[in-house]
């Protein structure tokens, strides 16, 4: 019979290869300049050396050190970290990798726990073991840290290697699904994810399932599937919290705010730590124009996580309450904070490119965050939303027009960018199937921009 330890670290195993998803659902950025949050800078460690320097788990603070889960967690971590830091034991530093993997996303913590979970990593790659499944191992689960620091390239060369190894396992296809998708490969991403779930039909490949098909625009098959990825998941578990906070926003995202917020009120009743969950409620009042509730709800979901993506909610009502010393001080802090995890290995282009044009109003320095990323993903379909964003804010609608197209290829057909290009398309001259993008996104519903409103208006009456 197992252990409550060994049962433990067997479903945060499960936890570490998570879907990293970040980009398309909600950005894995970390905390706020005021937290008390420590940079882990990588050792050069070497699995033949007698002690490894190695990063110890970080004391948890607030609600989160009040859950149930933390003295199992936090004890099992420390018994493996003296065993890999005096043995460098594979398994063990597999199984401290995953526990670390996992306090990332559950803390907010991740300059700290990515880096250390790839330096815990590293010490199996550089010297791999003779157990063909523990490289593989610390193969996929390098690749999952790439994928959520958003370096792409890196995970699909990882997950290649991975496959060299076991073409029998649905953890690598999860990768190779992810790596893909983000590089804007689709149709081997496709590829990928059914050959997943053929051999384990669990919560992350339905998970996949269900991106895959938004993004070729089948809602109501990727709601679905994410209903499928709830189900097979178990209440109040960290990945199931995000499953069911993953179709909240979906449904918020195509005007479906009922059914939203009955997720999120679900959510918070299975797993109320899950702070995203809380940010998903704030930005539900903040659409409702109900400025001081949203507040209140986004100041827990900090006080809870330091995310930056919660920080940016708070910029924008303290914009819309007047509050122009605290906006102009938080939309530098998140400057800060991007450049903070660009320097701890996370590539934010996308998120910084977002900030400066969402609160700066600035599309030369959004243009300029994104040229990098341009280049390496050109084909991805959020780089290409983002891109005719900027053009869209500099009233250069043939470019604006252009870039949405390339993001229209797998019939993509969330509202706001159905907006937007159906905006493109009438500035451009093409009135007919702009105005008909233009009605099937406002009657949606979740439109909430009272410009593009008005401006879609213009072309409809």
């Amino acid at each position: 019979m197992k252990t409550i330890q060994t049962k433990l670290i067997i479903v945060l195993l499960a936890f570490a290869q998570l879907f990293h998803f970040s980009c398309s659902f909600n950005s894995e950025s970390k905390a706020n300049t005021e937290s008390k949050m420590t940079n882990y800078i990588p050792s050069n460690s070497k699995a033949n050396n007698t002690n490894h320097d190695l990063p110890e788990i970080q004391n948890r603070v607030g609600q989160l050190a009040e859950t149930s889960e933390w003295p199992k967690i936090k004890e099992e971590a420390q018994n493996l970290y003296q065993k890999v830091r005096t043995t460098g034991d594979a398994k063990s530093a597999l199984y401290l990798a995953a526990i670390y993997m996992q306090e990332a996303r559950i803390t907010g913590d991740h300059p700290y726990y990515y880096n250390a979970a790839i330096d815990v990593l590293d010490l199996v790659l550089e010297n791999p073991p003779k157990n063909k499944n523990l490289h593989y191992q610390a193969l996929t689960s390098k690749a999952s840290v790439m994928l959520s620091q958003h370096n792409f390239t890196e995970a699909l060369e990882l997950g290649k290697q991975a496959l060299n190894i076991e073409q029998k396992d649905a953890q690598v296809y999860g990768v190779l699904c992810d790596a893909n998708v983000e590089l804007g490969n689709y149709t081997e991403a496709v590829k990928m994810s059914d050959k997943m779930i053929s051999i384990k039909p669990d919560l992350r490949s339905y998970a996949r399932i269900s991106y895959l098909r938004e993004l070729h625009g089948d809602f109501d098959g990727a709601v679905e599937a994410m209903n499928l990825a709830i189900s097979a998941g178990i209440p109040g578990h960290e990945n199931t919290a995000w499953a069911r906070n993953t179709l909240a926003e979906m449904y918020m995202n195509y005007g479906k705010y009922e059914l939203a917020n009955n997720q999120l009120q679900l959510c918070i009743k299975e797993r109320p730590t899950y702070a995203f969950a809380l940010a998903n409620l704030a930005s539900l009042e903040l659409d409702k124009g109900n400025l001081d509730q949203a507040e209140k709800t986004i100041d827990d979901a900090c006080e809870m996580m330091p995310e930056f993506s919660f920080y940016v909610t708070k910029a924008k009502i303290q914009k819309l309450k007047g509050e122009n010393s605290k906006f102009e001080k938080s939309r530098n802090d998140l400057l800060e904070m991007m450049k903070e995890d660009t320097e701890s290995g996370h590539n934010m282009s996308l998120e910084t490119a977002n900030i400066y044009l969402e609160l700066f109003e600035d599309p030369d320095k959004a243009f300029s965050a994104m040229k990098k990323e341009s280049l390496i993903r050109p084909n991805n379909i959020e780089i290409n939303k983002m891109l005719g964003e900027i053009h869209f804010k500099s009233k250069d609608y043939d470019k604006a027009k252009n870039y949405f197209e390339m993001a229209t290829k797998t019939n993509w057909n969330q509202p706001s960018f159905l907006c937007l290009k159906g905006l493109a398309l009438c500035e451009t001259g093409n009135k007919a199937e702009g105005s008909a993008l233009l009605k099937k996104a406002i009657n949606s519903g979740a439109i909430k921009d009272n410009e593009l409103i008005a401006q879609s208006k213009s072309f409809l009456n």
